[in-house]
């Protein structure tokens, strides 16, 4: 591999350092963030400018150690420059629970909008880099999904490192701390008092919002819930969709009264 330095005349008496980097019988361009002063008459300018050059030194220096060390890797099996963004749908794909896909694909929308790339290659994936996403994350998410959507994200970076695409996992000791959920508005019994005695164009709306509020089972449940989650003593047992733990409870008189006429086992509760 070769490395050339080349010079590009700017506005204001400025060049532009332009890096030609050839291997393997391809080339590529990288222009560098550093400015000469073209033509420099002071002892500072001059000053500058070595300083500047002695930068540029390094920056070369510091590239050829790099492709020196992908050749290594990629010897040893070792693919860092897997576009991380087509691994993490590979994922979820193939390892990611059923129940929990949509969640993996809201975290890859997330990542996608910090990093406003299309391709997202394994080797720019740094701590400094996990660092900026979590605060992207919690400063445009509220409550507990930040740290979930982390959590995922740790997850998917764990079976990348496995899968040979990073020499160590970069989020290996990131500690993913959970933030301070905001509180959650809550209706007082006066409240589900006033609302069971307020009439509603929908009754089906009605009863399962109410049967809701006497049982405490979230609105994907209820919408899901089935007459064989209630056995004939009017024990309620379902598997929570959200947190996949088992929910058994005697239901409450009033409860009961919001209930129909049985239909079949599999039929909805409320339709």
């Amino acid at each position: 591999m070769t490395i050339k330095c080349r010079e590009i005349d700017l506005k204001n008496n400025l060049v532009g350092i332009q890096l030609d980097i050839h291997k393997n019988g391809s080339r590529r361009k990288k222009m560098l963030d550093i400015r000469l002063i073209k033509n420099p008459k002071t002892p500072m300018e001059r000053e500058i400018n070595r300083e500047r050059k002695e930068t540029i030194k390094k920056i070369i220096a510091t590239i050829e150690l790099d492709e020196i060390y992908s050749d290594n890797l990629l010897q040893k099996g070792y693919e860092t420059e897997k576009d991380f963004f087509e691994y993490c749908q590979e994922f979820i794909e193939r390892k990611a629970p059923f129940s929990e896909t949509r969640a993996y694909h809201s975290m890859l929308l997330k990542l996608k909008s910090f990093t406003n790339k299309k391709k997202l290659p394994c080797s720019e994936i740094t701590e400094n880099f996990l660092i900026s996403f979590k605060d992207y994350l919690n400063g445009n998410l509220n409550g507990s999904s930040p740290f979930n959507y982390f959590k995922k994200f740790k997850r998917v970076l764990k079976e990348a490192t496995i899968a040979k695409h990073f020499k160590s996992n970069p989020a290996a000791q990131f500690r993913n701390s959970k933030g301070i959920s905001t509180e959650k508005d809550i209706l007082t019994l006066d409240e589900i008092l006033t609302l069971s005695g307020t009439e509603c164009s929908n009754l089906n709306v009605y009863r399962a919002f109410l049967f809701s509020c006497l049982t405490g089972l979230r609105f994907c449940d209820i919408k899901v819930l089935k007459w064989n989650n209630i056995s004939n003593d009017d024990v309620l047992s379902i598997v929570q969709l959200k947190t996949k733990e088992k929910l058994v409870m005697p239901l409450h008189s009033n409860a009961i009264k919001l209930l129909r006429e049985k239909k079949t086992d599999k039929s909805l509760v409320f339709n």
